[in-house]
């Protein structure tokens, strides 16, 4: 396509290849169709670890030879023009995502003592296909959060009305013979409402107990009562990273704005426009909710590994609130 001008214009072609348009992407050479190459052998790996901890996400990179020798990459963390929708993956215990993200269940329990993997074939050539068995890994920091819900904001004051138009003065014959009558003056705004408090922390519960099994992993749990976390631990490398806290104050709702003043009425001279209202004050800000507290108890056998917690306990300020309460007592298997 060319301007007026004659030159060449490319304004019309790029849309059409942002808007991944799998066919002007293949035509510009920014994907490659599988589907016209005959191809050798498939290769998968995790590029960046090679192991996954229950909660952890990394993408894959799936390599592909040709019969020919040629090579070609997946998109994303390959760099490839492979696209993922070329392939089907499907995964054991692991989830993959449309990009190539492979995902472990949070809760370790799902996964203890298996094996994910993950299973990538080409579409329409079912016989190249691979499998890659990801090993799990326990050292690792791990993190929970339980926090008390944030106060809402409050409402907003009412605008202030608009101040009414003066009146016009007498005509006579077409010319004003007396003043206009000024205008009336805007409406202050309504004050704005006080926030929401804070919701307090919840009071959480640790458990810690040693995993049944030859390698030494720890088992642990939180919970408030309505939620429970579970975790599996590498004391050599693994942390437990515990954030409880008061729920952040509700700000203000804010003032309302001042009516306009009412125009100045036509006359001889023409009346003055009315003040503008003044704006409502801001509300004042919700209060903070207070901090929970932190209970661990732990199995004396896992007492040697009570320095892998790092509790914290805060309002909603962010003020240090009670110390943890540690409680040693015989705690079975969690699962």
């Amino acid at each position: 396509m060319r301007n007026f001008d004659g030159s060449r214009s490319v304004a019309l072609f790029f849309p059409l290849i942002l808007c991944g348009c799998t066919s002007v992407r293949t035509l510009v050479g920014l994907r490659v169709r599988l589907d016209k190459i005959p191809l050798e052998r498939l290769e998968i790996s995790l590029p960046k670890g090679g192991s996954l901890a229950p909660g952890e996400s990394l993408p894959l990179v799936v390599k592909i030879t040709a019969k020919d020798g040629r090579t070609f990459f997946t998109e994303g963390e390959g760099k490839g023009k492979v696209l993922w929708t070329d392939l089907q993956v499907t995964g054991q215990i692991v989830t993959v995502g449309p990009d190539g993200i492979v995902a472990l269940p949070r809760d370790p329990r799902q996964s203890a003592g298996r094996m994910p993997s993950v299973t990538v074939m080409v579409q329409g050539q079912s016989d190249v296909h691979s499998d890659l068995q990801i090993p799990m890994k326990y050292d690792f920091q791990f993190a929970s959060q339980f926090l008390g819900q944030n106060g809402e904001r409050g409402e907003g004051g009412v605008h202030g009305y608009r101040g009414a138009d003066g009146r016009n003065g007498l005509s006579v014959g077409g010319t004003y013979v007396t003043p206009g009558e000024d205008g009336y003056r805007g409406g202050n705004g309504g004050k704005g409402r006080k926030g929401k408090n804070g919701c307090n922390g919840p009071d959480v519960v640790v458990q810690l107990t040693v995993h049944p099994g030859s390698s030494l992993l720890l088992q642990a749990s939180i919970t408030d009562g309505v939620r429970t976390d579970f975790f599996l631990i590498n004391p050599k490398g693994g942390s437990l990273q515990l954030k409880v806290g008061g729920g952040l104050a509700g700000p203000g709702g804010k003032g309302g704005a001042g009516g306009r003043g009412g125009l100045g009425g036509s006359g001889n001279p023409y009346g003055s426009q009315g003040a503008d209202g003044e704006s409502g004050e801001d509300g004042l800000d919700g209060e903070p909710g207070l901090a929970g507290s932190i209970t661990v108890v732990f199995d004396p056998r896992a007492k040697p590994y009570l320095g892998l917690l790092k509790l914290s306990n805060v309002d909603g300020k962010g003020k240090l609130g009670s110390s943890p309460v540690f409680r040693e007592e015989s705690v079975s298997p969690l699962w």
